[in-house]
């Protein structure tokens, strides 16, 4: 996360996002608890990305690498 920018939306967009990908391309990553962590940070202090999180939680029982990299 060193080389990360700031933007000023969370999330650009979100047609990239879909459950269709190919079998070797799941995520072998803690994508389930990177959410989480997400969640509370929303709840907690950053109601702002609630809509991110809201579209990436969608994932969380077959997560690939774009979603991985949408969420980091």
């Amino acid at each position: 996360m060193a080389s990360c920018y700031p933007t000023s939306t969370p999330m650009e967009g979100l047609s990239h996002l879909s459950n269709l990908h190919n079998k070797g391309d799941t995520v072998n990553f803690p994508y389930r608890s990177l959410i989480g962590s997400l969640m509370y940070a929303t709840i907690c202090t950053r109601p702002d990305i609630s809509f991110a999180t809201n579209k990436l939680s969608q994932f969380l029982e077959n997560p690939n690498i774009t979603q991985w990299k949408a969420a980091k």
